[in-house]
């Protein structure tokens, strides 16, 4: 049996915070909020990564912009609107297999979630893009 271990993040007043066991079962109602409101804040902290992404590549920063929504995407691995940004970001500045990548990602996310016809947007941009190699748009 494990010995009794706070959740990170949990409120230093609360000694019941406990990890139940070792997959991680939350055995204290705080915990669980704890644990809800730690998910909101990264949530939060990836819209300011997408946001300064999208700032940086209008200013024509685009290098700084994959960086910036890198961090988006790290913060939360599923977001679909970053990994949108950063495919476009990429074909701006030839890399058209990262954009490639990012695309069909965001594609196979909206199958997911069930929306069908954006997952088709974001495989017609990567076919777009595929023709774009093949049409020599993108400098080797």
């Amino acid at each position: 049996m494990m010995a009794p271990v706070q959740e990170a993040g949990a409120e230093t007043h609360s000694p019941n915070c406990l990890i139940a066991d070792n997959i991680n079962r939350i055995n204290d109602g705080l915990c669980l909020k704890t644990r809800t409101n730690l998910i909101s804040q990264l949530t939060m902290d990836a819209k300011y990564f997408l946001e300064r992404g999208q700032q940086l590549a209008i200013a024509n920063k685009r290098q700084e912009a994959i960086i910036e929504l890198t961090k988006a995407i790290s913060l939360e691995p599923n977001y679909i609107e970053a990994y949108w940004y950063r495919s476009n970001v990429f074909a701006s500045i030839n890399q058209p297999e990262a954009a490639i990548v990012d695309a069909e990602k965001a594609a196979d996310l909206f199958k997911i979630q069930g929306e069908l016809s954006k997952a088709q947007v974001m495989l017609d941009l990567a076919n777009d893009i595929r023709e774009g190699i093949k049409a020599g748009d993108f400098n080797p």
